[in-house]
């Protein structure tokens, strides 16, 4: 058996990537008889926590596991660039989870005082034609796309967004939280 005592117990885990396929200012592409396909896809899975005590006694005032599945996934074609070809298409997708663990006591004692497991997707997902969403137009810059008679696609897809924070697992032993605060949030664009 060991004794452990802490005052702050805090695991986090972030993903914070940029994923990006673009075209950039001023290019100039000529695609005889072909298609451009931008196809930006990312898969952000952020996991913290699981404090496991086994035979043992463990005192903290604050625990904490934090998980954010953050960053971006961007495709888009810049202002002022040109392309010539038979189709364009301009696509962003991702896939975002975020799992924080609590704790697990195994033929143990565990007192916490704060119990904060938190769990947030804030992951971007964009896919555009020019300036970027806040961004002024630059009015220096002239492109030109044509791709005949074919509809230009432009999709961003937030595939999936899960946030979870697990519970306290026991086993044959015995905890102790004054109080416990699960946060759950799923965000992004």
């Amino acid at each position: 058996a060991a004794a452990i005592s802490a005052v702050l117990n805090t695991q986090g885990a972030t993903t914070s990537h940029t994923t990006e396929a673009y075209v950039g200012t001023q290019a100039n592409l000529t695609l005889t008889g072909g298609a451009l396909s931008l196809h930006a896809t990312s898969t952000n899975t952020a996991a913290a926590g699981e404090v496991d005590i086994q035979v043992g006694y463990a005192n903290a005032a604050y625990a904490k596991a934090e998980a954010t599945a953050g960053g971006a996934t961007n495709a888009y074609v810049q202002e002022g660039a040109s392309i010539h070809g038979i189709d364009l298409s301009v696509l962003a997708d991702a896939a975002n989870n975020a799992t924080a663990n609590s704790f697990s006591t195994t033929l143990g004692s565990i007192n916490v005082e704060i119990a904060q497991p938190t769990a947030q997707t804030t992951h971007t997902v964009e896919a555009y034609i020019g300036p970027a969403k806040g961004q002024a137009l630059n009015t220096g810059l002239s492109g030109t796309i044509n791709v005949g008679s074919s509809p230009i696609q432009v999709h961003a897809t937030s595939l999936s967004n899960h946030a979870t924070v697990q519970q306290i697992a026991i086993k044959l032993g015995e905890v102790t939280v004054s109080v416990e605060q699960p946060r759950v949030t799923v965000g992004g664009s």
